[in-house]
């Protein structure tokens, strides 16, 4: 392999390990939204006691709310994931026909 090849491997490798890492922040991020809804819930339900004593309309909007805000920040985490890939993938092939048009004196 030569030297430019292997430049470009390396490259694409630590864009890999930093769009994994990414993911990771993301993840740990997910983590901390779900924490601050659950928050959130446990505040409205303080203050407001029809909340509290789990009436029928207010506590399935509260759970609804939850659930949806939920699903939100886990596809935005899926979301951030491949988007990471995809810019990986992209600035990859990039490198590469760069490289080939460049050794064949285009």
């Amino acid at each position: 392999m030569t030297n430019s090849r292997q430049a470009q491997r390396d490259k694409a490798q630590q864009a890999a390990r930093s769009a994994y890492a990414d993911t990771s922040a993301a993840r740990s991020n997910d983590l901390g939204l779900h924490k601050g809804v659950d928050q959130i819930l446990a505040d409205a339900r303080s203050r407001d006691p029809t909340l509290a004593n789990g009436g029928p309309l207010a506590g399935s909007t509260l759970d609804l709310l939850a659930y949806m805000l939920g699903q939100s920040i886990e596809r935005n985490v899926e979301l951030t994931a491949y988007a990471g890939k995809a810019r990986i993938s992209g600035l990859t092939c990039e490198r590469t026909c760069m490289e080939i048009i460049s050794s064949d004196g285009y």
